[in-house]
């Protein structure tokens, strides 16, 4: 596959050029033939300031949460609580095993084992058909 060499820029990128330029020939215009018009003017900077202010300040919070979530992730306290019940229900049924096998033993009988049909798939360990 041969690569393309064409190049397009994206509409945001070509809008943003766009309105950069409307707004240098607005400003020239203020500046240059509008001698009362130079509140106007003060305005204009005024807004794009704050404007260009708040964009930076987003992008800096949206780093910081970025980085908050990615570099401490850790597992919240309900999460912690479910792994440690689950090792809990593992060391159960391991207990309850035995105590099966030692009734058994005790017993002679296998009553508490089940037994599947000849022919049949042993079942699995975690006890799922």
């Amino acid at each position: 596959m041969k690569p393309s060499l064409e190049f397009r820029l994206p509409r945001l990128y070509v809008f943003i050029i766009i309105m950069a330029i409307l707004f240098s020939a607005l400003n020239i215009l203020i500046l240059f033939y509008g001698q009362n018009l130079f509140i106007y003017f003060q305005a204009i900077w005024s807004w794009a300031g704050v404007l260009l202010l708040s964009m930076i300040g987003a992008m800096v919070i949206g780093m910081f949460l970025a980085y908050r979530l990615v570099a401490y992730r850790e597992f919240t306290p309900f999460e912690r609580d479910m792994m440690e019940m689950r090792v809990e229900v593992g060391e159960c049924k391991e207990l309850l095993a035995g105590i099966i096998e030692r009734l058994d033993a005790m017993d002679g009988s296998d009553a508490h084992q089940d037994k599947a049909p000849e022919g049949a798939p042993p079942p699995d360990d975690d006890g799922a058909a």
